[in-house]
């Protein structure tokens, strides 16, 4: 069921939400430092919200207006509902085109961290109108947990050194990251990790383990340049969690191997 019944029902939460921040001077003062005319067309139900954070105060209309937009961003009640509760990437939201922009969406980017604070305004919003919040910190929960099992079921089934399965750090090369189970990252990422020539199976995985985590701190890198609005949206590959696959089939490859993959672009 959608979050928003109609359109009638998603502007009554929005303009109180809306007006709660336009009572805070220092927010409105952060929103409006990019100058521009921000629109967001919804979905499910069809609606459409237009603010104007040219200056304060900081004014919106809801439905059809005069105002033209600098920017637009399309999404459906139920992604702005999950966007405004702080549970949305906004970043892999635009790669994966749950939320499509229009215009110059570096500006809107900028924004992120005076937008960030009106994610509790939002929640108390619906708190006083007396809207779920939606099963939020509950599944947050069990994703980390989950999450958090799956790194533990690496770490044992590594089986190095004499220590009960835990992994021996000093036995790792030196440029191996260590930050994806919870041990301080090496100071600098390797220039390169050639394959180890070995039919050793504990020393093929954790070579396989390094580029799985080499390759996940490479798009951490990449996700936060972008939500910073540093790299533009051209220069984002998606990534679907598929590290140990590709690390598996390239250390599977023999020299007269052909690979057939497929390749989807975005943005």
């Amino acid at each position: 069921m959608p979050t928003f019944r109609d359109d009638t029902h998603l502007y009554k939460v929005m303009d109180t939400f809306f007006g709660r921040i336009a009572a805070d001077a220092s927010l409105v003062e952060a929103l409006t430092a990019g100058k521009f005319i921000l629109r967001f067309r919804y979905s499910e139900p069809t609606a459409m919200a237009t603010i104007d954070l040219r200056e304060a105060p900081m004014t919106w209309q809801f439905g059809e207006c005069d105002l033209k937009p600098d920017l637009e961003m399309m999404q459906s009640g139920d992604i702005a509902h999950r966007f405004w509760l702080g549970q949305l990437n906004i970043a892999t939201a635009l790669a994966t085109r749950k939320v499509v922009s229009r215009g110059p969406v570096a500006k809107a980017l900028k924004l992120l961290p005076a937008i960030k604070p009106t994610y509790s305004i939002y929640a108390q919003v619906l708190r006083d109108l007396g809207e779920p919040l939606g099963p939020v910190e509950k599944k947050r929960a069990a994703v980390s947990e989950r999450l958090m099992s799956r790194m533990k079921a690496l770490g044992r089934s590594l089986k190095l050194g004499r220590n009960g399965g835990e992994i021996d750090w000093a036995g790792l090369p030196s440029g191996a990251l260590r930050d994806a189970t919870g041990h301080r990252a090496h100071p600098s990422l390797p220039a390169a990790l050639p394959a180890p020539q070995t039919a050793d199976l504990d020393v093929l995985r954790v070579a396989m383990w390094e580029r799985m985590v080499l390759i996940r701190h490479f798009e951490d890198r990449l996700s936060r340049g972008y939500a910073k609005g540093e790299i533009p949206t051209e220069a984002i590959h998606l990534s679907i969690g598929q590290e140990a696959t590709a690390v598996g089939v390239c250390f599977a490859l023999r020299h007269d191997d052909v690979i057939a993959t497929t390749h989807r672009g975005h943005g």
